[in-house]
């Protein structure tokens, strides 16, 4: 997605062969898609109602309202967590964390700051650090008392996202700082706080550079692209990010989907203009972008329930069903 496309909400998400378990699936058209999800809001406002009608495998949410100005620390309730929960879905998260140092999360933050920020070892910040170091910490520490509340069920998160784009203040910085923003972060809620029920997801925009900030294999179990188009087959940037990203030996697809904001369908205050037809990214899916284990969808006027034949990104042929497979850590599933 671009700088304009943010006024609503965003997933994190994803899973693939590593993660198979007994489906229900709805004979129909055919889909290469082992996973399907949908994005349902920000912590304390989801709605489920779309659940109910297109039965997807990944439920997303985000815990942060990168709208809301200042460090945004107070602003994670937890109050999704057990309506999310008891869904019975896989489940990802997503943040979108506003500038530490006041602003939303479009606020810019310098070069030279961000090097400070990405370097300094979560664990190190107290009362005696920068302020905005210590805005960090507490958005952080919220996203760590979001995550635990699903205890020891996996979750998987999606942090720093379209990490390619210019739009965050995370965005279009030097690579290796990126990298080490990335891992501290991982380290801090994997092994400081005990967490490995926590699975991370690298998530670039579509485009130039997908791979260049990839923190490397040890801190990534999903790879998902945020892509909206509205000719997903023979858009250039997505085939572009999407070769780029297919080789680094992960489970891969797209952690965002919908059409193109300031296209045709929805402009660039994500109003919606008229519908889309969703059976051009159901296309797209099986005949260009195979390798794809997973999507999930966006909210408001990308919604599929917003548009037109958004039901055909959710039918999987009868075909697709693994019988025996299990979610990591969990019983026989009779969903």
């Amino acid at each position: 997605m671009n700088s304009f496309k943010k006024t609503k909400s965003l997933i994190s998400a994803l899973t693939g062969a590593a993660l198979l378990f007994s489906l229900p699936m709805t004979a129909g058209a055919e889909s290469n898609i082992n996973y399907t999800g949908m994005f349902l809001g920000y912590d304390g406002s989801v709605n489920t109602s779309p659940v109910w009608t297109y039965n997807p495998d990944i439920v997303s949410y985000d815990l942060l309202n990168w709208n809301q100005g200042g460090t945004d620390a107070a602003s994670i309730t937890s109050n999704s967590a057990s309506a999310i929960q008891a869904l019975g879905k896989i489940v990802t998260v997503s943040t979108h964390m506003p500038n530490p140092q006041g602003g939303n999360v479009n606020a810019p933050m310098s070069d030279s700051d961000f090097e400070i920020l990405a370097n300094t070892d979560i664990s190190s910040i107290n009362s005696s650090s920068p302020t905005w170091l210590q805005n960090y910490k507490a958005q952080v520490d919220n996203v760590v008392t979001g995550l635990q509340k699903f205890n020891s069920s996996p979750v998987y998160y999606r942090p720093f996202h379209e990490m390619n784009g210019g739009w965050f203040w995370w965005g279009d910085k030097n690579t290796t700082d990126y990298k080490n923003l990335y891992i501290n972060l991982y380290n801090y809620i994997v092994t400081t706080n005990g967490m490995s029920n926590v699975n991370f997801v690298y998530a670039p925009n579509k485009g130039a550079n997908a791979a260049a900030y990839y923190p490397g294999s040890s801190y990534v179990t999903w790879i998902g692209i945020d892509a909206y188009s509205d000719d997903p087959s023979n858009d250039n940037e997505i085939k572009m990010a999407y070769n780029d990203i297919k080789g680094l030996g992960k489970t891969y697809g797209f952690c965002e989907i919908g059409p193109a904001v300031g296209g045709d369908h929805v402009d660039r205050n994500n109003n919606q203009l008229k519908e889309f037809d969703y059976s051009l990214w159901n296309k797209a899916l099986n005949e260009i972008y195979t390798g794809a284990s997973f999507f999930i969808t966006w909210d408001g006027a990308y919604a599929p329930q917003n548009n037109t034949n958004g039901s055909t990104l959710f039918t999987k042929e009868s075909s697709q069903l693994v019988s025996g497979a299990r979610r990591p850590g969990s019983t026989a599933s009779t969903r």
